[in-house]
């Protein structure tokens, strides 16, 4: 509240203040002189009186009749002892004061409860405004939350989008290179005047020489190790199948081809498992589309390749990559020592043979 807002006691407060002391002051003077002016102008108006009186006080010995039915000292005080009253106005003057004391004191005191409450009523208005203007600003922070919140959700659908958008660039770009070494796979002939053997035909002639090599009656690992020319030390089967692919490999195409084509798959299959977060329920069905484009030339051929590289295990037993594998004696033999029945998915001819074995 500004001074021209002040009430108008609140301006003449100290100044009643420095009224009321002064007065207070004036008082206790007036108390203290008062006796002795009375009492002198008393000794000053009484002084031709009588020597046997009182010099300001007419004393006289009480009477007989007086005393009568009372002591010396009572009669006496009863009839000077309204001397004291002399000062009954003095009394009357403090009391006077005290109480205007009190009635401007409670006065003020009213005047100032009131504008106590005045100013409580304004503080309260003030906190319920701030209240309003706190539960406004709440709202206007929840609208913004909810701003934010549908901003971030628009985020995370475009992100997504740029991730499906990616995912669908990657898995076509793979598949377009599946198809581009499909076209490019060559066979040279071995002799002159004989003709290449290209494209998905190339699959077939590997193929082929894969099943020749594990055809037959009563083979064992053994026997079939030794037309992969592999005749000592089981024990690093892998090592010795692969240094009969590499020979095989670079006599039959001269540019290792087929390995490089599977590696294709196998990027195909990683590229589904990093963007696994997005495809959701599609996921599977991308893992089909893989499985499917696999002929069944390029299952008997991978699982050869597969027996010679381990790092194709993981993908055999999580994919179930050879589910559609034809049974034969030979690769159920070269199975049993390299993979576990998941690799082969519900195939029942496969978990017959595993059961079999089993048992």
């Amino acid at each position: 509240m500004s001074e021209q807002e002040k009430p108008f006691y609140k301006s003449f407060t100290f100044l009643g203040l420095i009224a009321i002391a002064a007065s207070w002051i004036i008082i206790y003077g007036v108390w203290v002189t008062y006796p002795d002016r009375i009492m002198n102008d008393d000794k000053y108006n009484s002084k031709n009186l009588p020597e046997n009186t009182w010099k300001g006080v007419p004393y006289q010995i009480p009477t007989e009749e007086e005393m009568a039915g009372r002591s010396y000292y009572g009669a006496l005080g009863e009839k000077y002892g309204t001397y004291g009253d002399m000062y009954g106005s003095l009394n009357t003057l403090f009391s006077g004061l005290a109480f205007a004391t009190l009635i401007i004191s409670l006065f003020l005191q009213m005047l100032e409860l009131r504008e106590t409450r005045k100013e409580l009523a304004s503080q309260s208005q003030a906190l319920k405004d701030q209240k309003t203007e706190f539960e406004n600003q709440t709202q206007i922070l929840q609208e913004q939350e909810k701003n934010a919140k549908t901003q971030l959700d628009i985020v995370n659908n475009q992100l997504i989008e740029s991730k499906k958008q990616n995912f669908n660039n990657l898995f076509n770009a793979l598949l377009e290179e599946r198809r581009f070494r499909i076209n490019n796979m060559i066979i040279l002939p071995q002799s002159p005047g004989g003709e290449s053997i290209t494209k998905d035909q190339v699959f077939v002639s590997y193929a082929n020489n894969f099943l020749s090599r594990i055809d037959g009656k009563n083979i064992t690992l053994e026997s079939i190790l030794e037309k992969f020319d592999v005749k000592n030390n089981f024990n690093n089967r892998r090592e010795q199948l692969y240094q009969h692919w590499i020979k095989f490999e670079h006599y039959e195409t001269r540019n290792y081809v087929i390995g490089n084509y599977f590696n294709t798959f196998i990027n195909l299959l990683d590229s589904i498992e990093e963007y696994k977060d997005i495809l959701d329920r599609s996921y599977e069905s991308h893992i089909n589309i893989i499985k499917s484009l696999f002929t069944i030339h390029e299952i008997i051929v991978f699982f050869w390749v597969a027996l010679i590289f381990d790092k194709y295990d993981k993908y055999v037993h999580k994919y179930k990559l050879l589910d559609k594998l034809p049974y034969t004696k030979g690769c159920e033999i070269l199975a049993k020592s390299t993979y576990k029945i998941q690799a082969f998915g519900n195939n029942p001819d496969w978990i017959a043979a595993y059961k079999e074995n089993d048992s």
